[in-house]
């Protein structure tokens, strides 16, 4: 499967989704029912001050390590040629080229849009998380094939939690910021604290390393006697992941952004 049938995967795939969304299990929305209820009762509406006191008391502790690569010539045909004859995505190369130096990462996640036709500003994501162990006693190629097995079968299974992760489009929001603020700041709930453990913001649950590919970008590159050599995308890491690679990729160069979350203290 090459990249462009990996992205036809993705927009059936988040069609189908879609058509869920409004189908919940009744357990699930019993559940978030009760979720919303207690916190409801025990929650906070936050305001401006709780946020910049969250941003405050994360830059304390973390700062941001940025690492950039271009290829172009013989590297970028090396890099594409060997993903033609592996049968996999860059994406898939790079994870894997990842775990080869960091095997210690077991654990990857993949944003999925469910936007369909939707053009509105709204966040239509959702993750993918896959576990991996690379394995060190054979080599390189079969560890890639095999991440990109894994990845691949992912993508077709649309059942169970992966569908009924869009229940959080039905939490109450500020329930979604207080699971935030239960993770970086001191303040306390019981129903934000089990939010936490569903976002996989908990050390436990979250992922160790976070891919975020735009793929080759659709985007005119020459502007009369200019012309755009290569680009850089820079996704920053989230709540549930401290280090991500970013790629983007024009005609004939792939841009890779590796940002890591450090603790200061």
């Amino acid at each position: 499967m090459d990249e462009k049938d990996i992205m036809s995967t993705l927009s059936s795939w988040a069609n189908e989704i879609g058509k869920e969304e409004l189908k919940l299990s009744l357990l699930k929305q019993l559940e978030i029912k009760s979720m919303n209820s207690k916190w409801e009762q025990t929650g906070k509406n936050f305001n401006w001050e709780d946020y910049y006191c969250l941003h405050r008391k994360f830059w304390d502790y973390n700062k941001t390590h940025i690492v950039t690569a271009t290829f172009t010539g013989q590297e970028f045909n090396k890099i594409t040629k060997e993903c033609k004859d592996l049968g996999i995505t860059i994406s898939s190369y790079i994870i894997a080229k990842q775990l080869e130096i960091t095997p210690q990462i077991n654990r990857i996640s993949i944003p999925v849009s469910y936007r369909g036709t939707n053009k509105s500003l709204a966040n239509k994501v959702m993750t993918v998380n896959i576990k991996y162990k690379y394995n060190t006693k054979t080599s390189f190629r079969k560890n890639a094939k095999e991440i990109h097995k894994i990845i691949e079968s992912s993508l077709e299974d649309t059942t169970s939690s992966q569908k009924e992760h869009l229940g959080l489009l039905n939490l109450t929001p500020t329930l979604l910021d207080g699971a935030l603020m239960e993770t970086h700041t001191s303040y306390r709930n019981e129903v934000a604290k089990k939010m936490c453990d569903t976002l996989r913001y908990s050390k436990y649950t979250k992922s160790q390393l976070g891919i975020r590919n735009l793929n080759k970008l659709n985007i005119q590159t020459e502007y009369d006697e200019f012309e755009l050599a290569d680009i850089t995308f820079l996704s920053a890491p989230t709540a549930n992941t401290r280090n991500v690679i970013s790629i983007a990729s024009l005609d004939n160069s792939i841009s890779v952004c590796c940002t890591t979350l450090k603790k200061t203290r």
